[in-house]
C-alpha cells in the first residue's frame, strides 16, 4: 500500500527531489530490487540514463517486468548485474 499511496520510505522524499532538481546525466540504483526507485527516476528524469543494479537474478527479472508494465517514451531503464570486473545485461 505504502507504494500506492507515495509513502514508501517517505523519509527520502527530500534527497529524492535534490537529486531530481540537479537533473543528472546518468542515475546508477545499485541493491534496485524490484526498480521501485530506478523506475521513479526514469519518469521524473526522461533525459536521463537510469541504472537499476542488482545481485540478486529475481529481483533483476522483476525489477525488468516493471520496467516492462511502467514503459512508456522516453523512459529508460537498464537492469543490469556486476560481472567479473564490468557490468553486464541480465
Amino acid at each position: 500500500m505504502p507504494y500506492i499511496l507515495g509513502s514508501y520510505e517517505e523519509e527520502l522524499h527530500e534527497v529524492v527531489e535534490e537529486i531530481i532538481a540537479r537533473s543528472p546525466a546518468v542515475v546508477v540504483d545499485i541493491g534496485a530490487a524490484e526498480g521501485y526507485y530506478a523506475i521513479g527516476f526514469a519518469r521524473r528524469l526522461p533525459k536521463t540514463t537510469v541504472f537499476a543494479i542488482d545481485l540478486d537474478s529475481r529481483a533483476r527479472q522483476v525489477c525488468e517486468e516493471n520496467v516492462q508494465l511502467t514503459a512508456w517514451p522516453p523512459m529508460y531503464a537498464c537492469v543490469m548485474r556486476l560481472g567479473p570486473g564490468i557490468l553486464t545485461r541480465s
